[in-house]
């Protein structure tokens, strides 16, 4: 699997997903071999068996193994000191190259040289198309509508999505430019990483792509997204993870991101927005458990955890590192 001169260096980032791994390194080895390319996984210390897996049936492949879960960046930051060939294919274990795909993607970057990096489009194991991964850069009019209790109406309504949330095009035009890229599957140059260096190590999971995509673009690159298609199963890391570790994780990275990348004013409002809509809906939730019973009220509880675990991260400055129950 492993080319002496690779062309492309293939990272993927694991953490107990065995079954996923070996699916997507299946798929790895029924795709071309031109070009050449390199397989790293970099193991963010699994212990479903995922590393013994890896080294017995793919040997070609080279697996590095960290001592505590490092998130998605530590990860992919890793591989990237590892690999050995100009171009860097990010994949996740749950997506499933289709043969060519990566050749694909080289040619793009090939023929468009002052593209920083190129994703495919997403399908579910159904084949229908995935939303939510060519999003536009966060925004105040983004977290108001699709990341406050406003989002359950926001998304029902085209202009909305169409003016703060999704990159919407035609299949039929071919590459285009987007604002950010998805790490599920994203091919970048690595000599871009000279100019806006690697992925920040900060954001532990959720933003971390949305903020190197910022910087590329702020460092004068476009970033394109292709028409050729794979298969993702998606998240399925997060079956390991609590709900309310998800949710607070993700509001908090977005936070991070505007607190890095945003004006005072937007590094202000993203706070008070995400904040104060955790403070009302703990208040709601509070009240329907007094009137819900059975799965409603679960649920509500499930809600009123998350938003705690937030409000708390973010008054004490936490950095919501690896999930409860992970080893690290």
């Amino acid at each position: 699997m492993t080319a002496v001169n690779p062309k492309v260096s293939v990272i993927i980032v694991n953490w107990n997903t065995k079954p996923e791994l070996e699916r997507c390194l299946h798929a790895l080895t029924g795709t071309e071999k031109s070009p050449g390319f390199e397989v790293i996984v970099a193991d963010n210390s699994s212990d479903d068996g995922s590393v013994q897996m890896a080294r017995s049936q793919f040997p070609g492949v080279v697996v590095l193994e960290n001592e505590r879960n490092c998130g998605f960046a530590g990860g992919v930051n890793m591989g990237m000191r590892n690999s050995h060939a100009p171009y860097i294919l990010i994949l996740n274990p749950d997506v499933a190259l289709q043969k060519g795909v990566i050749g694909n993607l080289v040619e793009i970057l090939e023929s468009v040289p002052e593209a920083a990096a190129v994703s495919p489009r997403f399908l579910d194991e159904g084949g229908r198309p995935q939303t939510g991964y060519f999003r536009k850069l966060p925004s105040v009019g983004q977290i108001l509508f699709f990341h406050t209790m406003l989002e359950k109406v926001s998304s029902r309504i085209p202009w909305f999505v169409n003016t703060w949330l999704e990159e919407v095009w035609d299949i039929s035009t071919g590459p285009r430019e987007v604002a950010q890229l998805p790490g599920a599957c994203m091919l970048v140059r690595k000599d871009v990483l000279d100019i806006v260096g690697p992925m920040d190590e900060r954001f532990f999971l959720f933003f971390e792509d949305v903020d190197w995509s910022f910087r590329m673009k702020a460092a004068g690159w476009k970033l394109m997204a292709s028409d050729d298609e794979v298969l993702h199963s998606g998240g399925r890391s997060f079956e390991y993870t609590t709900s309310a570790w998800k949710f607070a994780r993700f509001l908090l990275s977005l936070n991070m991101y505007m607190e890095k990348n945003g004006s005072p004013m937007q590094k202000v409002l993203s706070s008070f927005l995400t904040m104060g809509n955790s403070y009302l809906a703990l208040f709601l939730r509070s009240m329907q458990k007094f009137v819900d019973s059975g799965e409603a009220r679960e649920y509500a509880e499930q809600r009123i955890d998350a938003h705690r675990m937030f409000l708390r991260a973010m008054r004490n400055n936490a950095s919501l590192g690896a999930p409860s129950g992970d080893k690290s």
